[in-house]
């Protein structure tokens, strides 16, 4: 009976890396490979991104809104969100700020409101949200007294806009975009860039410093959610996201470029 009992015992003992670390592992890894997976689901969605056309009648529906990270149901908490966060990076209201990849002004309208007149300017690479944004604009005098600049941009030419900002902004943007089309970004964002501007990247995990041309640097890098909530004196609101997996985390880390 104690020989079948050791024998029970010496078949079924494991050693601690199997049964307790393992298990973690296995699961780090997987919850690992979801993220990767959304991910490149937001990358194939950014590759549709040109070809989403409203209607006049879609965009007076609000449909815009099914085509953004977070759609109806995150559409305010989220584009305050970007409002809250240039605050924190020391956004005042005689600033300028450049919202590229405006999308239909999800956040758009907070910094419109925020800013003095003429101080935002919300180019989108999707005409179709350029449109939904000048229809928005219309409707709410709030915004329309302000006179923002909205522009359908095709392309990175930033030369047209002939002008500088204090603040860009670019909220999930680059992280759809080729190599090649990120490298003519960095190229041609000079042209809108002050001495002093601040240019602000989201979702970049495919940031390489060897993007950047010779007058750019990197003057802060946000890597952690909680360096996040420091900024903004607490924790990220009404963020749930799509399965637990678009969750603020997948925006890290943020890229703060400045000019030498």
């Amino acid at each position: 009976m104690i020989k079948k009992l050791s024998s029970f015992v010496e078949k079924h003992r494991t050693p601690m890396f199997l049964r307790r670390i393992l298990p973690r592992r296995i699961g780090q890894k997987l919850k690992l490979l979801k993220t990767r997976i959304l991910e490149n689901s937001f990358q194939e969605k950014g590759s549709a991104y040109p070809s989403i056309h409203l209607t006049k009648e879609q965009i007076e529906r609000g449909e815009y809104m099914k085509h953004i990270g977070g759609e109806e149901n995150e559409w305010e908490e989220r584009g305050e969100f970007q409002f809250k966060l240039l605050k924190a990076l020391g956004l005042q209201k005689n600033d300028s700020v450049l919202d590229y990849g405006c999308g239909p002004i999800r956040a758009g309208r907070y910094f419109i409101r925020f800013l003095n007149d003429r101080g935002y300017a919300g180019v989108d690479y999707n005409e179709s949200f350029i449109e939904a944004s000048k229809y928005i604009v219309s409707k709410d005098a709030s915004l329309f007294n302000k006179n923002p600049f909205l522009d359908w941009f095709p392309n990175f030419d930033l030369e047209k806009l002939k002008t500088k900002f204090d603040f860009i902004l670019l909220f999930s943007v680059l992280n759809h975009c080729s190599l090649e089309q990120r490298k003519t970004f960095f190229r041609e964002i000079i042209s809108a860039m002050k001495k002093n501007s601040k240019l602000i990247i989201t979702h970049a995990h495919w940031f390489n410093e060897n993007y950047l041309e010779k007058t750019l640097y990197v003057s802060k890098k946000i890597s952690h959610i909680k360096e996040i909530e420091n900024l903004l004196g607490g924790p990220i609101e009404g963020w749930k996201g799509i399965d637990g997996l678009d969750t603020p985390k997948l925006m890290l880390p943020i890229i703060l470029l400045s000019k030498k």
